[in-house]
């Protein structure tokens, strides 16, 4: 018979987990692992919320720089039609030139030499509404016009009473408009000039939410295009008005719109979507002036 091997006395003495030990340990993992599991939640939810506020904050800088050019090139006194809180309509200049000759009477005549311009701005066809002339005051008097420009003789720039040197590229147009009523000086800086409204409406690619549209419209002001500009922003958002020489900003139009020296705007931008574990999107408001040019004070 063989005898029964004996363990070691290190062996002998080992045992196993305890119930109890069991049951703490699996405790302390259980706290661990919703500790960690809230830590990963919260920092999702902050990296969302940061995403939303970025997105936020590039909707109303969007809105801002597509507006600020075309706004800063409205002439101060006359180069506001109407406006309000949501909605601008102005006279926008495109395209720089400078008067050649001009038949003074109620159906009058322009030919003026433009600057070269590449062909985005070259296409009067986009948006024309008429011509515009720099007067003694320092500001554009503009004249409405239905009739496209045509080209015209070059000799009517080189010529006298002109007598110009065109740049290479210069285009001669000839402009038919409503009356001009006083004499025009030649090298008397011209524009052509489109009607643009600017103004907060409903959403198309978001539906129920609010954006900053572009329309441009004809004479007879039907909209003959839009954009939208940026979306989605606050219904909150809106226009201010600096007025003559004050240094803030007025909630009210001037009753005179010659008065307005330059457009505030008002941007509350939202992010299309709610981040996670919020009721609401995110906000980012952006404040931006901006002045026409041609002041006369």
């Amino acid at each position: 018979m063989t005898p029964p091997r004996l363990l070691p006395a290190s062996l002998a003495r080992r045992r196993g987990f305890t119930i109890a030990e069991l049951l703490v340990t699996m405790v302390i993992t259980a706290v661990l692992g919703m500790a960690l599991v809230r830590t990963m939640v919260s920092s999702n939810r902050y990296i969302n919320r940061l995403e939303n506020g970025r997105e936020a904050r590039g909707t109303a800088r969007a809105a801002v720089n597509m507006a600020a050019m075309e706004l800063r090139m409205v002439s101060a006194s006359t180069g506001v039609e109407a406006a309000s809180a949501t909605s601008l309509t102005l006279r926008v200049p495109f395209r720089l030139g400078l008067e050649c000759s001009a038949t003074v009477g109620a159906s009058g005549v322009l030919v003026a030499a433009f600057l070269p311009a590449d062909t985005s701005i070259a296409a009067v066809s986009m948006g024309y509404n008429g011509f515009g002339y720099l007067q003694s005051t320092g500001a554009y008097a503009f004249v409405g016009s239905v009739a496209m420009p045509t080209i015209g003789a070059i000799s009517a720039c080189t010529g006298a009473p002109a007598s110009m040197t065109l740049a290479p590229g210069s285009v001669v147009l000839t402009m038919i408009g409503a009356a001009i009523p006083v004499a025009i000086d030649p090298a008397t800086p011209v524009v052509i000039w489109r009607r643009v409204r600017y103004e907060f409406a409903p959403s198309m690619l978001l539906p129920g939410r609010t954006a900053l549209w572009r329309r441009q419209l004809d004479n007879a002001g039907t909209i003959t295009s839009s954009e939208e500009l940026a979306a989605p922003l606050l219904p909150t958002s809106r226009f201010g008005f600096f007025i003559n020489n004050q240094r803030t900003s007025s909630d009210t139009v001037p009753t005179a719109l010659a008065d307005l020296r330059g457009i505030e705007l008002r941007l509350v931008g939202e992010s299309a979507r709610t981040a996670r574990g919020t009721t609401r999107a995110e906000q980012a408001r952006l404040v931006s002036a901006i002045f026409f040019l041609n002041r006369p004070d």
